[in-house]
């Protein structure tokens, strides 16, 4: 499975198709496969299956370097595609992972650490793009470039905002059906809720996802098992995550 993850990562870079300026998809239209999404299960159940054997020499050195680069591998391929989030969504799995196999806390401080340092040069020698720091930032300051970076963040706070407490009734959202929300039907998906369903439907949505992510919680420390433990906190790490 892993291989086979790998082998598809490097065949989009290869064969995938272009949109935007990101290789990311196998086809092209309305039928399209993107790997790094599959990575990120495949990635996530082979570290279970990694920590699982390991779990008497979890405390060694060279179980934390073997984890370290299992995940690498995936998260260089799929950054270079570009997919920044894909890959600091896997990297972030890594640390919950890591923590419930009983990883000691210094390494876990060091992969940190070391991850910051390689961002940061990486964002030097611009294999992390400028455009790919914008976006980060606008999370955080959308006011800083409304018309460029920040516009997707503040027109779909804006949709949330204008949904008020019930919503604008279904399919009634002028933000989102005028398209002032460009990628409502992906990354931004949620301002289309806010906007039609208002507070109510977030809330009761929201509600469900953390719902989901407590159960595969409980369902993790039920099971004796390592591997499926880990598992499971790695599937709820990717939900919470996105």
């Amino acid at each position: 499975l892993y291989w086979a993850n790998v082998a598809l990562l490097l065949a989009v870079l290869v064969i995938g198709h272009a949109t935007k300026g990101s290789v990311r998809w196998f086809g092209a239209g309305s039928v399209r496969f993107q790997p790094s999404e599959l990575a990120k299960l495949i990635t996530t159940l082979t570290l279970a299956s990694l920590f699982a054997v390991r779990r008497d020499h979890i405390h060694r050195g060279s179980v934390f370097v073997l984890s370290v680069v299992h995940i690498a591998v995936p998260v260089v391929l799929i950054l270079r595609q570009p997919d920044l989030g894909t890959a600091l969504s896997i990297v972030a799995i890594w640390i919950g992972m890591a923590f419930i196999a009983g990883m000691p806390g210094r390494f876990i401080v060091l992969f940190v650490l070391g991850g910051l340092a390689l961002f940061g040069l990486g964002w030097r020698l611009h294999i992390i793009q400028d455009y790919q720091i914008e976006r980060l930032t606008a999370v955080v300051r959308p006011e800083s470039d409304p018309a460029g970076a920040s516009y997707q963040v503040r027109q779909s706070k804006i949709a949330i905002g204008s949904g008020g407490f019930w919503g604008k009734g279904y399919l009634n959202g002028t933000q989102t059906k005028l398209n002032y929300v460009p990628e409502q039907s992906t990354d931004f998906i949620f301002c289309g809720v806010g906007e039609e369903w208002g507070f109510i439907g977030s809330f009761a949505l929201c509600s469900l996802f953390i719902a989901l992510i407590i159960r595969i919680i409980i369902l993790a420390e039920k099971n004796r098992n390592q591997f499926v433990r880990c598992y499971g906190y790695g599937i709820a790490g990717i939900i919470f995550m996105h």
